[in-house]
């Protein structure tokens, strides 16, 4: 037999709910909100009434059961945690988590970075370029883009991270002509402020909803 939870009575107010929290990235109070509802149901049956919240199927019908048309049904908002408190001498509140899949945003900070060697190239003379030996290591700004996805963690997209390689494929400190990239294509990449990829890692968030924390610098 399948359960969901809206075959339970709501507790409370089903527009505000309980403990709403929106994100930073709110826009206008409809958005990215993580809520809580409290629903009641017999002590002898909650069991039927507990999902698990990682490692979601990817039967849409499942996910669809576990997921509450949040505001008015604006946007969906998924299962993220449950919890039981006692209600009566008969029934328990079933507190259930939900969470809005949220927008992207930027932030920005400082932190220590290391860039890498550039050797004298062919193209710039020794005085068009801040050419080093060795690799430089300095606290700098940094741009943090957070994304967020729904599912699996092994299949969320991340990008790749600035790790040039010498002439024959090896990972170098040094960039050099003959590197990838090039000393000339690394200083073109300083003077044009291009940003290069520091860090990328998928972390746990809400539930089965996964943050992509990627960390940008200038290239220096």
């Amino acid at each position: 037999m399948s359960f969901v939870l809206t075959d339970l009575e709501e507790i409370g107010s089903a527009e505000a709910g309980l403990g709403v929290r929106p994100a930073i990235q709110t826009a206008g109070g409809a958005t990215n909100l993580v809520f809580k509802r409290r629903f009641r149901v017999n002590a002898n049956t909650y069991q039927n009434y507990l999902f698990p919240v990682l490692n979601l199927p990817n039967a849409a019908a499942y996910i669809q059961d576990k997921k509450y048309n949040a505001l008015a049904g604006l946007t969906p908002a998924y299962l993220v945690g449950q919890d039981v408190e006692p209600f009566n001498e008969v029934d328990v509140a079933l507190v259930c988590e939900f969470a809005m899949v949220p927008s992207s945003w930027n932030e920005y900070n400082n932190m220590t970075v290391s860039f890498p060697g550039v050797a004298q190239s062919s193209l710039y003379a020794p005085d068009e370029a801040l050419f080093r030996s060795s690799n430089l290591t300095e606290r700098t700004q940094i741009r943090i883009y957070h994304q967020y996805f729904l599912g699996q963690p092994t299949g969320i997209p991340t990008y790749d991270l600035f790790n040039p390689v010498d002439q024959f494929g090896n990972r170098t400190n040094v960039i050099d002509d003959n590197s990838d990239p090039s000393a000339d294509e690394y200083i073109s990449m300083i003077n044009g402020r291009q940003e290069i990829v520091k860090d990328s890692p998928v972390i746990p968030w809400k539930g089965d909803i996964w943050e992509v924390r990627t960390v940008f610098a200038l290239a220096q």
